[in-house]
């Protein structure tokens, strides 16, 4: 796996000092295809751009498409995508160069499209920007800013997440989440829900086969509804906890508790 040392460092200089991509002048495409033949897995890091990728039913390759934005000619030539084979697992990496922002007037992005087995498990880090997975298989993923969408997930979830909007859909297996600021929505699980820890934002998790644990809310809502299992709140800072059509036991905190009727 990609270093998390270099993840999260690379995401917090996206989110506080890197210019937006709105402005880059200068473009290229950067594409790759990996055969999936005796792989196991699939890592995925993003940085700054987009990042969207789609399972398909029986595809035996991986498509990797993308267009790398700059500000200049020399610093989009810095910008590389590195698709690589190693010990049964594809590895795919927007390579984009650390400048300190502070004193260089540059912008670079590499917004990514990867079409992989929708039967291969993932794993992805990725740094800032809008990201989309949809229809896959098991997936790991640690996202950093940006607006953030999982959809159809054929078997466990792990997320952490660092701000932005965070929405999970259809999830085969379990789901496991830690998430700072912004809503978080979680619906149509087969699995439980565990929270360890939710920051400031709405938290909505809703239709979940098993039980739905918290550790820990921060300020903002929590709605909680249609669950097969136990509802439980270790720790809950202000806004109220809403819940309904609870199948199992419920042990929340008494502040401001309130069941639908």
């Amino acid at each position: 796996m990609f270093s998390i040392q270099r993840f999260f460092s690379a995401a917090a200089l996206l989110a506080g000092g890197a210019p937006t991509v709105a402005a880059q002048d200068f473009t290229a495409p950067r594409t790759a295809t990996v055969p999936a033949a005796g792989i196991r897995r699939i890592d995925v890091l993003g940085r700054a751009g987009s990042l969207r990728i789609d399972g398909r039913a029986g595809l035996t390759e991986v498509r990797i498409r993308g267009t790398a934005r700059a500000s200049s000619r020399s610093l989009l030539d810095e910008i590389k995508l590195v698709a690589e084979v190693k010990d049964g697992v594809i590895y795919i990496e927007a390579d984009i160069p650390d400048h300190d922002w502070s004193w260089r007037d540059g912008q670079q992005g590499l917004d990514l499209t990867i079409e992989v087995p929708n039967e291969l498990p993932l794993e992805v880090e990725d740094g800032s920007g809008e990201l989309e997975i949809r229809n896959v298989g098991a997936l790991e993923l640690r996202d950093g800013s940006g607006e953030a969408t999982v959809e159809h997930v054929g078997g466990k979830l792990r997320v952490r997440d660092g701000s932005g909007e965070l929405t999970i859909t259809d999830v085969k297996g379990d789901v496991e989440v830690t998430d700072g600021s912004g809503t978080l929505e979680i619906r149509d699980v087969q699995g439980g829900v565990d929270v360890d820890t939710k920051g400031s934002g709405e938290l909505r998790v809703t239709n979940v086969t098993k039980s739905v644990h918290i550790g820990s809310k921060g300020s903002g809502t929590l709605d909680v509804a249609h669950v097969g299992g136990d509802f439980i709140v270790d720790r809950k800072a202000s806004g109220s906890i809403d819940y309904a059509d609870v199948k199992g036991r419920v042990d929340v905190p008494t502040r401001e508790r309130r069941r639908w009727r």
